[in-house]
């Protein structure tokens, strides 16, 4: 009842909030992704939260810019009990992953020049000339995605198993298997600076509005 209480307050108090999208300089828009898990969060099962916040950036991603607007978010309780932080922040990234491949491509729809039928007919007839639509997918740059633990970033790019890390599911090596294709591209952030910590743990009301604000909600 406490709980629901303070959830109500909080409607209340934030009901003149809402998210905004834009605007937008130019055309040119790359996802970037945080990405965090709280290991045993739930006191009952010792199951893990995950969430991850996938946010809209004009330039290429870069830290210290200021972000736009969330179009993607996510908080769940994790399916199985993780035995490591490192595991349990594996398992968020898998998730998190696929939501960067999904939102990345479907931006590259949206942002893909229409081929003319003259251009078409050109590229049937001759075999050797390449599809502008694959070239253009191959020189898309790699999602970014953040992520507040070393360990993770290791095992993503460690192409072998060892003592700690055999008992993963083979499902959460997607991610690997995205890394060495280039699709997406992971980097260190410190917890302190992650708005989806917002997503898995209980914060102070600054971290809150911080991140908040950082979500495009105004």
């Amino acid at each position: 009842m406490v709980a629901a209480k303070h959830l109500l307050r909080y409607v209340k108090k934030t009901s003149h909030i809402s998210l905004r999208l834009g605007p937008f300089i130019t055309k040119d828009l790359y996802p970037v992704l945080d990405c965090h898990a709280d290991w045993a969060g739930d006191v009952d099962r010792r199951k893990s939260s995950g969430g991850y916040v996938c946010v809209l950036s004009e330039d290429n991603p870069l830290r210290e810019e200021p972000r736009q607007s969330a179009v993607s978010w996510s908080s769940k309780r994790e399916p199985t009990v993780a035995l490591s932080s490192t595991e349990a922040e594996y398992i968020a990234l898998t998730q998190t992953t696929k939501e960067a491949i999904w939102v990345s491509r479907f931006i590259a729809e949206l942002q893909t020049v229409p081929i003319t039928p003259t251009a078409k007919d050109a590229t049937a007839e001759d075999p050797t000339t390449e599809d502008p639509t694959e070239e253009s997918t191959l020189q898309k740059p790699a999602t970014k995605i953040f992520v507040d633990n070393q360990g993770v970033i290791a095992l993503a790019h460690n192409p072998e198993f060892h003592a700690r890390t055999k008992h993963i599911a083979i499902q959460e090596h997607y991610v690997r298997e995205k890394v060495t294709t280039g699709e997406i591209e992971q980097e260190y952030l410190h917890t302190g600076n992650m708005i989806a910590d917002c997503l898995t743990k209980n914060l102070s009301r600054d971290k809150v509005n911080r991140f908040r604000a950082e979500m495009g909600l105004h």
